[in-house]
């Protein structure tokens, strides 16, 4: 269960409902090639307490999540960074939902570190942590969360700048989709609103592609990381055409 009021450290404040002063956002598109999650996935290797390989979700969030972080020079050992993903409750309540089941049934859960810890951590053990976030998602955290954001949804500021948001999964298959003038050709989002926002979608050549917003200096010094590309830069924009 979540205690209230939550303590300072997880960067949360509860206050009147405020317009942050916000950067200019860049938005860009990138393409994650089967072959390089092919090469994430050997980078990550196993982990001791995994039954199972991580899947393209666990490897392509912990890559982003590191890489992110370093570009946002968020570099002191206190500085607590997180990552907000969603978890699939539709099977995890009792009675479950079922598959003819339609409308949302997710749970946001955050995963938590420090720019320090992160920094220094092998991509197999970020791997891991988000596994576990995603693996603690339950119905009786869900229904506490559910209350807690009835009571304070509206007046959480998160400090945008040390958090990123995993939104959609590259598992929904988009490109089988077809309203009755053929399938999709290319799905991307209207827009990416936040700082930190990413937005995955299966690729319709193979991979996954994502949609990121960022300010412009940050966006950058992700570029010019060597370690994060070859994540193959596609567009200015994510809804663009042009790639």
């Amino acid at each position: 269960l979540i205690n209230l009021p939550l303590p300072q450290q997880y960067g949360i404040v509860i206050g009147e409902e405020q317009e942050p002063d916000s950067p200019q956002l860049v938005e860009k598109l990138f393409h994650v090639r089967n072959a390089e999650l092919d090469r994430l996935q050997n980078h990550a290797s196993s982990h001791p307490d995994m039954s199972r390989p991580f899947n393209s979700y666990e490897l392509i969030c912990a890559h982003l999540w590191k890489h992110v972080a370093q570009a946002r020079h968020l570099e002191e050992a206190d500085n607590i960074v997180r990552l907000s993903v969603f978890g699939d409750m539709r099977f995890r309540v009792n009675p479950p939902l079922g598959k003819a089941y339609f409308g949302n049934g997710i749970m946001f859960a955050l995963a938590n570190s420090t720019s320090h810890q992160l920094k220094s951590m092998d991509l197999g053990t970020i791997a891991y942590m988000i596994h576990n976030t995603i693996n603690d998602c339950n119905e009786v955290k869900m229904w506490s969360k559910i209350h807690w954001l009835n009571v304070f949804g509206d007046r959480i500021q998160w400090e945008q700048s040390s958090m990123m948001n995993i939104v959609s999964s590259p598992k929904f298959k988009v490109y089988g989709v077809d309203f009755g003038w053929g399938k999709p050709v290319s799905v991307r989002p209207a827009s990416v609103r936040r700082d930190g926002e990413l937005i995955l979608f299966p690729s319709s050549c193979g991979g996954i592609d994502v949609c990121m917003a960022l300010p412009q200096p940050t966006m950058e010094r992700l570029l010019q990381d060597v370690n994060f590309l070859p994540i193959y830069y596609h567009s200015n924009v994510c809804t663009g055409e042009n790639f």
